[in-house]
């Protein structure tokens, strides 16, 4: 029987938990370095930081079991971030027989020191910090057979089974939460903690109702992940609407800090979210594997908004292959009256999605 085997993304603070748990175990483990969001899209699932009553209790939740555990802890300088390259730093592939050197260094950095693991002067640092070469590490990164190996990983962990991180595989059992590491030490010892039978007569227990679920559509499904992994846009403090293929709908509640000096909504604010808006839109229509990329736009502001609310409607004006136009208008809403206040063309390329 294989060893035991520990799933994990930067991206989530609960793996980061589970491997200070793990502690002087860690050697007993294989290290298996995942795209969580990868494991989210094949199951068709939000990740907790894209849904916001998720993310409020995140954050508490996990701030608690650090005191409780008695473990450093420190949110990095964004969140949600893009894991991949810190992911790839830590492949066999790249670190060698330094892997769990590295991937404690970029825990450190990240979860412990606020880092930003999406930056490359951090994870350099971080491998400088232990005697690596960062700048020669991150070149490994961009190597094909690095970025498969990680394509890899991750579709072997959706074929095991796993849903979320943290994870660990020991033998056919896939037990899934950083608050699970007495069970995990218990089965790599031997000690099953439930009777096998017992868990057969559950598993065979029939289904007595299906709840009839909306199905989210593969666009909805691309937007709210354009939104979930842009911390700019949820500092901003701008929400999902409606979706469609091709189409968005958002809208941004004024705040102190989004205006000027003399109490207009700052055009820039304006804009951002006009951009980000016409970009998801355009998103919505990618195939997969592809994203959009603002490469320029135009916007005309008609008139200052004052708030209290923006509403944002985007559309899709023309889809190609490799580059896409998009319109938003940005209306401002007062009591129940709405007037135009801004209306961008976006152009916007469309790329590789990194990791791909």
């Amino acid at each position: 029987m294989a060893g035991p085997s520990f799933y994990f993304d930067f991206l989530s603070p609960y793996s980061y938990l589970a491997w200070m748990q793990l502690g002087e175990r860690r050697g007993e483990f294989e290290m298996v370095p995942v795209v969580f969001g990868a494991i989210l899209d094949s199951h068709g699932t939000l990740g907790p930081a894209e849904i916001p009553a998720k993310r409020r209790f995140l954050i508490r939740d996990c701030l608690r079991a650090a005191d409780r555990l008695g473990v450093p802890f420190s949110f990095p300088a964004t969140h949600p971030f893009l894991p991949i390259k810190a992911l790839r730093l830590t492949l066999a592939e790249v670190a060698g027989d330094r892997q769990l050197d590295v991937i404690g260094a970029l825990w450190k950095a990240g979860w412990q020191d606020g880092g930003d693991l999406a930056d490359d002067s951090v994870l350099s640092a971080a491998m400088d910090a232990i005697g690596l070469d960062g700048g020669a590490q991150l070149a490994k990164t961009r190597d094909d057979s690095v970025k498969r190996a990680l394509r890899d990983n991750t579709e072997r962990a959706v074929a095991d089974g796993v849903f979320g991180v943290p994870s660990f595989k020991v033998g056919d059992d896939i037990i899934w939460g950083s608050d699970r590491t007495t069970d995990v030490f218990a089965l790599v010892d031997g000690q099953a903690p439930v009777d096998s039978e017992r868990i057969a007569r559950a598993e065979a227990t029939p289904t007595g109702i299906v709840r009839n679920k909306a199905k989210v559509s593969k666009a909805e499904e691309r937007v709210r992940y354009i939104f979930g992994a842009a911390p700019f846009m949820t500092a901003l403090g701008v929400e999902l609407h409606d979706v469609a293929e091709g189409q968005v709908h958002t809208t941004l509640d004024i705040r102190d800090d989004h205006l000027q000096q003399d109490g207009f909504v700052h055009a820039g604010v304006v804009a951002s979210l006009a951009d980000h808006s016409a970009g998801a839109a355009a998103g919505s229509i990618m195939p997969d594997g592809k994203s959009p990329l603002t490469v320029e736009y135009k916007i005309n502001m008609l008139r200052p908004a004052l708030g209290p609310r923006l509403r944002c409607e985007a559309k899709v004006l023309k889809g190609g292959r490799t580059i896409c136009v998009s319109e938003a208008e940005v209306y401002d809403v007062r009591a129940d009256v709405e007037k135009l206040v801004a209306k961008a063309t976006v152009t916007l390329a469309v790329v590789d999605q990194p990791g791909s």
